[in-house]
């Protein structure tokens, strides 16, 4: 939506009081900090009250900054996350901060598949994401089996390779997965 403002002062003012245009957030790090919380802080005001699709990668190695503001600026927009695609490295634990319902969200992408994992324990992170009614489709991708607090029940298709999961994990995971018309 951005290069519709640009063409004139009418598409102009039409894109920016339009706010389903606003609602896809592809986050790009950049090196500046403030240009990205800007960033999001904008598009997050311009997509109004509209259900958001958020994808967020990590910020390149070069980056001396840490993407905590930004994830903690979106989390605050919870209960309006419809999809949602999470690329962790070394904030996961900011995934602890999510602790409103997000009765919106239909899909959901976790990948750590480039993380640095030798100061975490192998043990599973805890998580957080329970009132969620609409998921279901949800992706892991080298992430440590989250076995606690998660409706796997409600899920139709379930997706990923999960780090230290043996075969009673899998067991007990596909027990609790009784909807799932997709496994891979």
């Amino acid at each position: 939506p951005t290069q519709l403002t640009h063409v004139c002062h009418q598409w102009r003012e039409i894109a920016l009081s339009t706010p389903s245009l606003w609602r896809a957030i592809m986050i790009p790090f950049r090196r500046d900090e403030s240009w990205d919380l800007d960033f999001v802080q904008t598009w997050l005001r311009r997509s109004g009250s509209c259900p958001l699709s958020l994808h967020m990668d990590e910020p390149p190695e070069s980056t001396v900054w840490s993407p905590t503001r930004v994830f903690k600026m979106i989390v605050h927009h919870c209960v309006r996350w419809e999809y949602l695609s999470l690329y962790l490295r070394n904030w996961c634990n900011d995934l602890l901060e999510i602790a409103g319902p997000m009765p919106l969200l239909r899909e959901m992408k976790l990948d750590a598949s480039r993380g640095n994992w030798d100061d975490y324990p192998r043990s599973p992170l805890p998580m957080v994401f329970y009132e969620m009614p609409r998921l279901h489709s949800v992706t892991f991708v080298d992430y440590t089996f989250p076995s606690i607090g998660f409706p796997w029940s409600q899920l139709t298709s379930l997706t990923g390779s999960l780090i230290g999961i043996v075969v009673g994990d899998c067991t007990e995971l596909l027990q609790q997965t009784v909807n799932l018309v997709h496994c891979n």
